[in-house]
């Protein structure tokens, strides 16, 4: 606004004009301050967000049992934010940097683990209450190929792919294995029994 006052002296050119220039620039100064403090505390404040990183991937419910990916979404907030003042020309943290450069490989990592996380739920809930007692060895199998994601592996590890695949391959195998004894006791070993009943 003042550079378009420039062009028109005029207006300025009364008594209040020197008045109006030292409240400009005094809150021009204020406005600057208040920005370099907010980039500042911004600053501090992604190296805290940061450290969310360093969370394993996977936490179990203490009371349902089930899994949940343990992913901070202040991470995705602060690469949003490191983004937007990139844009505008700011200083980011290397923190920050580190985060956003990640970006894609957190989304499409904490996207698989939810996946998979939801797929596990629902191979559980097609288990027939019959063969429940001799699927609990596979059950625990799987438990056993989530476990790395709840001790050791963090968003900073190198092998979250690996592991990722490893999920995936032990759940379609339970997949394959319980459609199939769905199958032999709903269409064989039922179908037989409605059959003799009938001819009885």
């Amino acid at each position: 606004p003042m550079k378009q006052f420039q062009e028109h002296q005029n207006v300025l050119a009364g008594k209040d004009g020197k008045r109006i220039i030292k409240m400009y620039n005094k809150v021009a100064k204020t406005i600057v301050r208040y920005e370099v403090w907010l980039h500042n505390t911004w600053c501090q404040s992604s190296d805290q967000a940061k450290t969310g990183l360093l969370a394993t991937l996977i936490v179990r419910h203490p009371d349902n049992g089930k899994f949940y990916v343990n992913f901070d979404p202040k991470i995705f907030e602060l690469i949003r934010e490191a983004k937007c003042l990139e844009r505008m020309g700011f200083s980011i943290p290397e923190s920050a940097r580190i985060a956003l450069m990640q970006e894609d490989k957190l989304k499409t990592f904490h996207r698989k683990l939810e996946w998979a996380l939801k797929e596990y739920d629902r191979i559980k809930s097609q288990v027939l209450p019959l063969t429940a007692e001799v699927l609990k060895p596979h059950f625990k199998d799987m438990d056993w190929k989530i476990r790395p994601g709840m001790r050791t592996l963090t968003w900073t590890s190198l092998n979250i792919e690996p592991y990722i695949d490893h999920l995936f391959a032990g759940l379609k195998k339970l997949q394959e294995l319980i459609s199939v004894m769905n199958d032999i006791i709903n269409n064989r070993i039922d179908y037989n029994i409605k059959l003799v009943t009938k001819t009885l």
